[in-house]
């Protein structure tokens, strides 16, 4: 099972440390013919914008260097950019997510703790004979059954 919080956790971590967005990809005008595209935050314009990341790469060779630049520069900058721009939507889903699951095992751990008490109870009125007064015969025997099965159930859960 993926750890929704913990992933929310280290996002959001990732989040304060970071350049705030909105990111943007460098495009024409201001793009030069030939060039890979940038990453700039604050505005869409170089001029006044703050670069975060070049995608030219200009201090590998063309020739020699080929295979270690990106195959799709465009597409990994959009990438980038769609996700710096959407980390409060993606922290909202994964936090959503984690309470979910956390709203599920607490209903899990309920259910069955109302099923064994149910069990042992059961167990408790149907041990009695006819004529014995339930509020006085095994009330401490039926109370320490039922704790050791919500103890149980609680180790379960953890």
């Amino acid at each position: 099972m993926t750890n929704t919080q913990g992933l929310a956790d280290e996002l959001a971590a990732l989040d304060r440390r970071a350049t705030p967005g909105p990111f943007y990809t460098l495009d024409p005008p201001w793009l030069p013919g030939g060039s890979e595209t940038s990453i700039l935050a604050r505005s869409p314009d170089p001029h006044v914008a703050r670069f975060i990341c070049d995608f030219d790469m200009w201090a590998l060779d063309d020739e020699e260097d080929a295979d270690r630049k990106s195959e799709c520069p465009d597409a990994d900058a959009a990438l980038l950019v769609w996700l710096r721009n959407h980390v409060p939507e993606i922290l909202t889903a994964l936090r959503s997510d984690a309470l979910d699951a956390k709203d599920a095992e607490i209903a899990r751990v309920r259910a069955k703790t109302l099923e064994e008490a149910a069990r042992v109870a059961e167990g408790w009125r149907s041990s009695l004979r006819p004529g014995t007064d339930s509020r006085l015969l095994g009330h401490r025997e039926a109370a320490r059954d039922i704790a050791t099965a919500i103890r149980a159930l609680a180790k379960d859960a953890s």
